[in-house]
């Protein structure tokens, strides 16, 4: 993108560089893309930081983190339904539902 290339081959020479990022190389994301994505996002996040938003992602988007809300949810689209349409009756029924299962 108008910027110097460089072409590594080998997966030594991967190695060493994969290993020292933020020393021997940098890494950078266009402009569009913190814009985009958000500048505290994942995407634009290196190091330590990287690895303790997506370690707190991956713990918030677990089975059993997904279907304790569903009642949550549940309750709180009823609530907005209620409110828009006050004339008529809205009530929640809850269903027992396949958990889902791990991969």
């Amino acid at each position: 993108m108008g910027k110097p290339t460089i072409r590594i081959w080998g997966s030594e020479n991967i190695r060493k560089v994969l290993k020292n990022e933020e020393t021997l190389v940098t890494m950078s994301w266009p402009t569009s893309v913190g814009e985009l994505m958000g500048k505290g996002g994942l995407i634009t996040a290196t190091r330590k930081l990287h690895s303790s938003r997506r370690s707190a992602i991956m713990k918030a988007f677990t089975n059993s983190a997904i279907n304790g809300e569903i009642q949550a949810v549940a309750v709180l689209i009823c609530d907005v339904v209620r409110k828009k349409f006050k004339k008529f009756i809205v009530s929640l029924e809850t269903r027992k539902r396949k958990k889902l299962k791990p991969h």
